[in-house]
């Protein structure tokens, strides 16, 4: 899986189960630019999990600030796992 296919997953799960349907980019601040509340970043991150069929870990926050770096992130654990077409 690219990392253009992790990104469309992303606006998926954003679109879907946020309801959040502004336009984002990869350098899209995830805190300062989505403006999610608590609630909402814990349910971004249990769904992006869900749909990737992946964990993240505890350290994983630390460094990821855009949407490009989740995308990464995303790609490693792909990676990590051996996951879909990683």
């Amino acid at each position: 899986m690219n990392d253009n296919q992790i990104f469309d997953g992303i606006r998926d799960v954003m679109r879907r189960h946020l309801r959040l349907e502004i336009p984002v980019r990869p350098e899209t601040d995830v805190l300062r630019d989505l403006n999610l509340d608590s609630v909402q970043r814990l349910t971004l991150i249990v769904e992006l999990e869900n749909h990737f069929r992946i964990c993240f870990e505890a350290g994983d926050a630390e460094g990821v600030s855009t949407l490009g770096d989740v995308t990464t992130l995303i790609r490693e654990r792909l990676e990590a796992a051996g996951g879909p077409e990683a």
